[in-house]
């Protein structure tokens, strides 16, 4: 079994919004046995620690308001995130908390949850609707979180693999073992 970790970065604004998210997502990290990385909030001061959990986290959740995109920190937690994205190291998401203009910007490259863009605000059956929609989202890209970590440690061991066999072979050819 895999033991993956996911990441749920917001602004400082939308603290209790994440801290719901992250209660309401503890279920489903327990069945899957993944892991949640402490909390990270716009405004901290950002240090080696905290870009290493970013570094490493397999999923990442990013929390989309004005908010967010407004701070300098969030802009640095998610250029990291996506530039793990794009190269297939990690599955970065962007949830849509609050109206803000997400669509100017480079989150056009990752996931986006909810799939019908609502916001909490906009969701006409109330908050709890909306984080279930959020969490029905999650988990299929946990999913393939876990394709992505699967197919990267079979690269690594071919890598490592390959580079025995290399060693090997020049022994082989002259008859030593």
């Amino acid at each position: 079994m895999l033991l993956l970790s996911v990441l749920v970065a917001a602004a400082e604004a939308d603290y209790n919004e994440k801290k719901e998210l992250t209660k309401r997502l503890t279920p489903l990290l327990k069945k899957r046995q993944w892991s949640l990385y402490a909390d990270i909030l716009a405004g901290d001061n950002i240090n080696e620690k905290t870009m290493e959990q970013v570094s490493k986290s397999d999923l990442v959740l990013l929390i989309l308001s004005a908010d967010f995109l407004a701070d300098d920190t969030c802009h640095k937690i998610a250029g990291v995130a996506l530039e793990r994205h794009q190269a297939n190291k990690n599955t970065t998401v962007a949830v849509l908390l609050r109206h803000c203009d997400w669509q100017n910007t480079y989150f056009n490259e990752c996931h986006i949850l909810p799939f019908d863009h609502e916001t909490i605000a906009e969701s006409q059956n109330g908050a709890d609707c909306w984080y279930q929609k959020i969490i029905k989202g999650i988990e299929p890209l946990m999913k393939n979180a876990e394709l992505i970590v699967e197919n990267n440690n079979l690269r690594q061991e071919n890598y490592i693999l390959q580079q025995y066999i290399d060693r090997l072979m020049p022994n082989i050819k002259n008859g030593k073992q």
